[in-house]
């Protein structure tokens, strides 16, 4: 029972939470996406999104290289090196 008293007071209180921001104008949808590149998004073609998220759509050729073991000790860390010829 009183296992089910505290979820219900945690809840009340995230809820009243995230309420009191909201009032408080903390929350408001274009503050959270203010980083939105919204011209990357509205072309319909590829490189077009491409050219107006990064400025150009050209790509040049250059080396790159990935390291990796082959098998690696612990299986949630494996280091990696990523270098480019650039």
């Amino acid at each position: 029972m009183n296992s089910k008293r505290r979820v219900f007071l945690k809840g009340t209180l995230a809820a009243s939470a995230v309420g009191v921001a909201v009032g408080a104008g903390m929350l408001a949808p274009r503050t959270v996406l203010a980083a939105w590149p919204e011209s990357a998004f509205g072309p319909r073609s590829v490189s077009d999104a491409i050219k107006n998220a990064l400025g150009s759509d050209s790509m040049s050729a250059g080396d790159i290289s990935i390291q990796a073991p082959d098998i690696a000790e612990n299986g949630a860390v494996v280091p990696i090196t990523v270098e480019t010829g650039m």
